[in-house]
């Protein structure tokens, strides 16, 4: 079993990023954790969706990879 672990307060959206030899060739598969919904930052801003980080603002979060073993 595979979970990923974040805090949905400060990270609210889960994105599948798919490479499609698009980027130097590769081909590849990852769930990311996000702040915005929709793979457009414009789309998001039109529909609220979005949290941006003002100029010199930091935000800390974590992902914690939790692998199990299905017996």
């Amino acid at each position: 079993m595979y979970k990923l672990l974040f805090p949905k307060d400060r990270i609210p959206y889960l994105g599948v990023w798919i490479n499609e030899g698009g980027f130097k060739g590769e081909y590849n598969c990852a769930l990311e954790p996000s702040n915005a919904f929709y793979d457009s930052v414009e789309i998001a801003k039109g529909y609220g969706k979005i949290k941006p980080l003002e100029a010199g603002e930091e935000q800390d979060w974590y992902v914690d990879v939790v692998l199990e073993e299905l017996v």
